[in-house]
């Protein structure tokens, strides 16, 4: 399972008494920091990012400062990437599961925080970053922080134009990335961004100043309308960045993104809720054209709108009336005498598999039964050989004292995936009842 950190930095207040080095530059009103304060803003950011990650950073006066809780979209891209590493069977069969991979991302508008790039190297500092600007000013930033942390080897900047693709693969000089992130401009129009600075039409005003330009804050169709050119961009790219990531300011984005993936035949994808506990909500949405999946809890994280959930990956088979040893070797009997590749780890009680097509069915089984019998075993294939990258599910079998934990990891199709599940339902079922 992924881990969730709970890092300082997502504390909503700051007060004096708790950053005595701070109190000179920073305004508080009753003890707290003031928010509507751009300086206050600012001192408020660097503190917090050099307590809590010992990262410095220079934030000019006229452009976005990053809010603290930017840091839950990084640890869901870490988490994201983590539980869908292509590698996963052939490292686990050479006793290398959870070997740290070699990853690059693409933070898409950097800014000149630079955020996402430095929050992302400083929990993975073996991780390469791209990071892309339209903003030369900004970028005169980005670098200055990028080189203050010590991370130049690990980061490549490039100053891009409007006309130019979302994901420059070729003008980074990149074959693929394993992931993208983006926080992209809000509002569609200087009149819509100018009202929610103003709190026009909200009951309350905003909780912080915004200190951003209008290159940040305003593009053509808002948020949703600059995503979905990464979208369409991803058509053409497809497999070679894994995740397709990004940002959005309303849950009505995110729907309207989701519904758009459904009707080009996307079949995985992972949402967010970044501060489900917060007063200010924002949303991400992670897309892919592989079969690559992520952890349940990754996928669904803080979500309950159920109309944009993907299918759940991890299934949990009760066994309370058997013991573990006995659903142990079922379940390895069961998938021994079928036509896939299975590894066993005793030590972790842990197996992966993979299969090519469905494989366990009673036609299926009894298909293979007379293929083998009318060729006498002479020429049929070896068994349990599925080194081919046509992989119909891939999938882990872990033993708990109570229950059988199955979880998806490759394929497109929910069906071979819940048919695979019924299958050790029965098996189960039928130790049970002997």
């Amino acid at each position: 399972m992924a881990t969730r950190e709970h890092p300082k930095l997502l504390d909503s207040h700051l007060s004096a008494e708790q950053s005595p080095d701070a109190a000179d530059t920073i305004c508080f009103i009753d003890g707290k920091v003031d928010f509507h304060d751009p300086c206050a803003v600012r001192e408020f950011t660097t503190s917090l990012l050099k307590r809590d990650f010992g990262i410095i950073v220079e934030l000019p006066e006229n452009r976005l400062c990053p809010p603290p809780s930017r840091y839950l979209y990084v640890q869901w891209i870490q988490d994201l990437v983590d539980s869908t590493n292509p590698s996963y069977f052939d490292e686990f069969t050479r006793g290398e599961l959870g070997t740290k991979r070699h990853v690059s991302g693409l933070d898409i508008g950097t800014g000149a925080s630079c955020i996402y790039t430095l929050l992302a190297l400083c929990k993975r500092p073996e991780w390469f970053m791209s990071a892309t600007d339209i903003d030369a000013f900004s970028l005169s930033y980005a670098t200055k922080n990028i080189e203050a942390n010590g991370f130049t080897a690990n980061c490549n900047l490039l100053q891009t134009s409007p006309s130019d693709p979302l994901v420059p693969l070729e003008a980074l000089n990149l074959e693929r990335l394993d992931f993208t992130i983006c926080n992209p401009p809000f509002f569609a129009s200087v009149k819509e961004w100018k009202a929610s600075i103003s709190g026009e039409g909200k009951e309350k005003p905003p909780n912080s100043v915004c200190t951003g330009e209008e290159m940040e804050m305003v593009t053509d169709g808002g948020d949703i309308g600059f995503v979905l050119r990464i979208l369409e961009e991803s058509l053409i790219l497809k497999d070679r960045v894994q995740w397709y990531t990004s940002m959005l300011g309303k849950l009505a984005s995110a729907t309207k993104l989701i519904e758009r993936l459904k009707k080009l035949g996307c079949k995985n994808w992972a949402v967010c809720c970044l501060g489900a506990q917060h007063k200010t909500r924002r949303w991400a949405v992670g897309w892919s054209w592989s079969d690559i999946r992520p952890q349940t809890e990754v996928a669904r994280r803080d979500m309950n709108t159920k109309d944009i959930l993907p299918f759940p990956s991890n299934f949990t088979v009760p066994i309370p009336e058997i013991t573990v040893k006995s659903a142990i070797d079922t379940i390895n009997n069961t998938l021994i005498g079928l036509d896939l590749e299975w590894k066993w780890n005793e030590e972790l009680q842990l197996g992966v598999g993979r299969a090519r097509k469905n494989v366990w069915s009673r036609s299926a089984r009894r298909k293979r039964k007379r293929e083998e019998t009318e060729e006498q075993l002479e020429h049929v294939t070896a068994k349990n050989d599925t080194r081919s990258n046509d992989v119909a599910l891939g999938f882990m079998v872990s033993i708990k004292t109570d229950a059988v934990m199955i979880r998806w990891v490759q394929g497109l199709d929910q069906v071979i995936f819940e048919s695979f599940c019924g299958m050790l339902i029965q098996a189960l079922k039928r130790l049970a009842k002997t």
